[in-house]
């Protein structure tokens, strides 16, 4: 299978994003499955204090061609899973061919949604 990317935004249209290299890689399918791990780059992981641990210097990329319904039945898995862990809450943000401007407002709301869910974790911890 071959993936073409473009950094991390499909530059459409008339984007700034046009003049941005693309390459070319053959991925291979694990269990048929497109999942494709990524390194976290080194200045992000400088104040992670988890950094000889993949569950954080990766992130996890998973096609997901199925129903909701249907995600274990298909095969599917969450890292979460793997690693044993119990999701109380997930939050999912997908991003497809945006302007730039988009990403940023994007990035700035979910400051907010971390600061509130810290917020509501102090509370429920003090009662």
């Amino acid at each position: 299978m071959e993936n073409k990317q473009n950094g991390f935004m499909s530059g459409g249209g008339n984007s700034s994003n046009d003049d941005i290299e693309s390459k070319t890689e053959k991925i291979k399918l694990i269990n048929g499955k497109f999942i494709r791990d990524c390194q976290i780059p080194s200045n992000l992981l400088e104040n992670c204090k988890h950094r000889d641990d993949r569950e954080f210097t990766h992130m996890r990329y998973t096609a997901c061609t199925c129903d909701p319904d249907d995600f274990l039945n298909d095969g599917f898995t969450l890292r979460q899973a793997e690693y044993k862990r119990q999701t109380e809450l997930f939050i999912v943000v997908t991003i497809y061919d945006v302007r730039i401007i988009s990403l940023i407002m994007t990035s700035q709301c979910s400051y907010y949604y971390v600061n509130n869910l810290l917020y509501v974790y102090l509370i429920r911890r003090c009662n």
